[in-house]
This record gives C-alpha cells, structure tokens and sequence, in this order.
C-alpha cells in the first residue's frame, strides 16, 4: 500500500526533466505505487509537451532569421570588387595591350594579363639569363604601363616564372603586389 504522506512532486519534476524515465517509472509503478506513478506520467507527458512547443518556436524563429542573414550575406561586396562607383575602364583591349607591351620589353615571354574583381594579374615567364633583379626591374617598368587612374582604382598582383630546363629556381616564381594604396610594389 501507498504511504499518504509520500512527497510525490518529485518524481513529476523527474518525468518533466527526462521524459523517458518519467513514462517508464509510471508503466513500472501504475499497480503498486499509484501516486508516484501518476506524477511522473504526468510529468513526462508535460515534458514532452514542453519539448515539443519549444522546438516548434525554436524552428520558427531560425526559418523567419534565415531570410535576414542569407540578405545580408548576398549583399557584401564581393573581394576586390571595392570601388563600385567607377566605371570600368579596363576591358580585354586594355589587357591585350599591356600584354603587347610587357612582350616588347623583350625578357618576357607567356604573359597572361587578367582583371578579377579590382586585381589585375600579370602572371609571365622571363628567359634562363635573366637575375631576379632584372625581373624585378620589368615588374617595376609594368607599373608605369598603367595610367593614374587605373593605380588608383586597381591593385595589381605580378607573378614571375622563370623559363629554364631544371624547373624553378630558388629564387623564382618571384610575386609582386601593389596595392591602389600604396606607390611601388612589394616582393
């Protein structure tokens, strides 16, 4: 027989906090302990009631957020696309020529000339004979290839290879940057 006094509150705040244990408890108790039985039913079907609201709001919340956040994220400004008021001026004619004029400097051969967002990339091969200080002296020579407006609008990003039959050197790939910021370029 049930003690009257038994405090059975307890065994409901044990089937609200694990509903599982909760519904066990009151099948295994439901013939000999009828109070505590029926508060921790009660208790785990309170529980999992509770569960079930909280997710449903949790799931409302994070679908009606979801718009906000993907709005805001689609919206950045994309890497190197900085300076979207001016108009751009640099097309693949303007690429084709400072192609033609990086060639006419004679050391450089397999020159790719490519605009990204706001970087132009000049990526060319220089031939075996030519020391890292003439190399550099063509990527200094490359910048004067851009007028005033174009540094200021764009960062340009220089990689040189060298052409020679043991693979690269030591030296070389050589990489230069200079950025709309600054005036000379950085090795």
């Amino acid at each position: 027989m049930e003690n009257k006094n038994e405090n059975n509150i307890g065994w409901g705040f044990l089937g609200f906090f694990f509903p599982l244990v909760g519904l066990i408890l009151f099948i295994v108790w439901k013939d000999t302990k009828k109070g505590a039985s029926k508060a921790s039913g009660i208790g785990a079907l309170i529980g999992t009631i509770f569960s079930i609201i909280v997710t449903i709001i949790s799931v409302v919340i994070v679908f009606t957020l979801i718009p906000t956040f993907s709005n805001t994220i689609s919206t950045k400004t994309v890497p190197g696309n900085r300076i979207e008021s001016k108009e751009n001026s640099f097309d693949s004619n303007r690429e084709y020529n400072i192609t033609k004029e990086i060639i006419a400097e004679g050391n450089a051969s397999k020159v790719s000339v490519r605009l990204t967002g706001k970087i132009v990339y000049i990526l060319f091969t220089v031939s075996d004979k030519t020391t890292v200080q003439d190399a550099k002296n063509l990527g200094k020579k490359i910048i004067t290839f851009f007028n005033e407006d174009e540094l200021e609008e764009y960062d340009i990003n220089i990689i040189i290879s060298k052409n020679n039959e043991e693979g690269t050197t030591k030296e070389f790939p050589l990489m230069g940057y200079k950025s709309r910021r600054s005036d000379g370029l950085t090795w």
